[in-house]
């Protein structure tokens, strides 16, 4: 059956989350009918496309002209608009890789970002129907419910990280816990902010797109974001920049000194 406005779990907590929700569930709608039937081609930089993103980058990108008509628009796959209140970044499919392997974390997200920050964010994961959205990147809700702040505790973390699976290609990580990877940046960034995951780190290359709605989220319940090396993350000045989100422990211990460090390349041997 087809997602509507209502049947996305939760209350509309404010009237911009009532006019993305349905932009979100005719993405959502567009990816699951899609969902084990389309193909993907490789782009210029690696990152995998489907007709599926480019359907619902259509969808959101034309509701989002409608329902704010005097900001601005740019897409993960061409949608471009001018404005002059405020600019929505758009991912109509984030983890497409995910999508396409037939796992669960992946979907559209958004983000409306000013000058000031970012104004509201949102991501919806239709096949398991978690609808995460963010105001002004001070409050967090699940479903309409909203997040409570992360617990500090001190001593060596001891949760999960989430990292990008090509990022252990090119790096030794000390991690006392498990480390996974679900194939979303913002899947990622949403499940730090829910509170069962430690931390994650975002590889390089990331664009706001990926990472707006879900950097917004979990500083809204008192994440630590910084690059890899301490560093606060600047979201305009940084980006494509490695970075780390999570339990502010869990960020002190990745970014302390011998940590993170590259692995010797083997590709070329004397």
């Amino acid at each position: 059956m087809p997602d509507t406005l209502a049947s996305i779990p939760g209350a509309p907590v404010d009237p911009t989350d009532a006019a993305l929700r349905p932009l979100l569930a005719a993405a959502g709608n567009i990816a699951l009918d899609g969902f084990r039937a389309v193909r993907g081609t490789a782009k210029a930089d690696g990152s995998m496309v489907t007709a599926v993103d480019r359907s619902a980058e259509a969808v959101l990108a034309a509701g989002l002209s409608k329902a704010f008509p005097q900001d601005g628009i740019i897409g993960e796959e061409g949608a471009s608009r001018r404005g002059s209140a405020a600019t929505w970044f758009v991912d109509p499919l984030d983890g497409t890789r995910a999508f396409l392997e037939g796992l669960a974390h992946w979907g559209p997200t958004v983000a409306r970002v000013s000058e000031d920050g970012v104004l509201a964010g949102a991501l919806w994961l239709p096949r398991i129907r978690e609808h995460f959205y963010v105001r002004d990147e001070s409050e967090a809700f699940l479903d309409g419910r909203r997040l409570p702040m992360l617990l500090h505790r001190s001593g060596a973390p001891d949760g999960s990280l989430f990292v990008p699976s090509r990022l252990l290609l090119h790096l030794r990580l000390r991690w006392p816990g498990r480390t996974r990877s679900l194939g979303s940046t913002a899947a990622h960034l949403a499940l730090v902010a829910e509170g069962g995951v430690e931390a994650c780190i975002v590889g390089p290359g990331w664009q706001p797109w990926d990472a707006a709605a879900g950097v917004a989220l979990v500083r809204a319940v008192g994440a630590a974001v910084t690059t890899l090396d301490g560093s606060p993350l600047d979201f305009r000045s940084d980006v494509g920049t490695p970075f780390v989100a999570g339990t502010p422990r869990a960020v002190a211990w990745i970014t302390a000194p011998g940590r993170i460090a590259p692995l010797p390349d083997r590709g070329h041997r004397g």
